[in-house]
C-alpha cells in the first residue's frame, strides 16, 4: 500500500508541474481563474499530505527531491491565489429594491344628467370620426414597430454564465479523479491475477517435489530392508569363515605338537 501511494504522489506532482510550467495563453475570467486557482491548491495540499504520510511510515528513499518539488507548487499555487482573488458578488440595482407600485383605481364621479347626455353625444360623434380614420390610419401606420421595445430591467449577470464553465471544470476534475481511480482498480486487479497465476505455479511445482520425495522415502524404505537383510547375512559368513579359521589352527597346533612329543 505504501509502494502504491509513493507512485500516486509521484504522478500527482508531475500532473501538478505540467499547468504550472506552461504559461496561459488564453484570457480567462476572474471567476473560472480564481476556481482553478483554488482547485490547484487543493491538489497540492492532498499531495502534501501524502508525503507526510510516507514520511510518518519511515520511507524517506527519493523524497527530498519530492519535497523540494511539492515546496515549489505550494508556492506558486499560494502566488496563484493571491493573484486571483474572489469574484465580488453582482451588485444590485436600485430600481430592483424598489417597491413595485400597486395601479391606483379613479375615482367616479357622477356627472349631472344634462352633462350626461351632452357626453353621451360627443362620445357617438367621436366613435364615428374614429371608424372613418381608422383605415386610413392603419394604412399610414407599419404592421411592426420601427424599433424594439427597450427594457428597464436590468440583464442577469454575467455570474450564469460563468456557472456552466465552473461546473464544467468540476466535472473535468471529477472525471479525472475518477478515471485514475479506475486505472489504479485495473491495475490492482492485474497485479492480483498475476499474484495468483504464479501462486498456483509455485504450488504445482511443491506438488511435484512433495511427490518426488515421497518416491526417495518409499525407495529408502525398500533400500534399508535389503541392506539390513544383506548385512545379517554378511554377519553370519563372517562368522563362520572366522570359526573355520581358528578351528584349522587349533588342528594344526595339536597336530604339532602330537609330532613333537612322539
Amino acid at each position: 500500500m505504501q509502494e502504491h501511494d509513493r507512485i500516486n504522489l509521484v504522478r500527482l506532482v508531475r500532473r501538478l508541474e505540467l499547468p504550472a510550467n506552461q504559461p496561459s495563453t488564453s484570457e480567462q475570467d476572474a471567476y473560472t481563474a480564481w476556481l482553478q486557482a483554488k482547485s490547484q491548491l487543493q491538489k497540492v495540499a492532498n499531495a502534501r499530505s501524502l508525503w507526510k504520510n510516507l514520511t510518518s511510515d519511515g520511507q524517506t528513499l527519493n523524497l527530498d527531491d519530492l519535497d523540494a518539488r511539492i515546496d515549489k507548487l505550494e508556492k506558486l499555487a499560494a502566488k496563484s491565489v493571491d493573484e486571483h482573488p474572489a469574484p465580488l458578488p453582482p451588485r444590485t440595482s436600485f430600481l430592483e429594491l424598489l417597491p413595485t407600485p400597486k395601479p391606483l383605481l379613479p375615482i367616479s364621479i357622477l356627472p349631472p344628467p344634462e352633462a350626461l347626455s351632452v357626453q353621451t353625444s360627443a362620445a357617438a360623434d367621436t366613435t364615428a370620426e374614429l371608424t372613418t380614420s381608422e383605415p386610413l390610419e392603419s394604412s399610414l401606420l407599419p404592421s411592426e414597430p420601427l424599433l424594439p421595445e427597450f427594457s428597464f430591467l436590468l440583464q442577469p449577470s454575467s455570474k450564469k454564465d460563468k456557472e456552466p464553465e465552473a461546473e464544467y471544470q468540476l466535472n473535468a476534475i471529477q472525471q479525472e479523479l475518477a478515471d485514475q481511480l479506475a486505472h489504479m482498480g485495473h491495475q490492482l486487479k492485474l497485479n492480483a491475477i498475476n499474484f495468483g497465476e504464479r501462486l498456483a505455479a509455485d504450488v504445482g511445482v511443491v506438488k511435484e517435489a512433495e511427490e518426488k520425495l515421497t518416491g526417495n522415502l518409499d525407495k529408502m524404505k525398500t533400500e534399508r530392508g535389503r541392506l539390513r537383510d544383506y548385512s545379517s547375512t554378511a554377519r553370519g559368513t563372517t562368522c563362520l569363515v572366522i570359526t573355520c579359521i581358528l578351528v584349522v589352527i587349533i588342528a594344526w597346533v595339536m597336530m604339532f605338537v602330537v609330532i613333537r612329543i612322539t
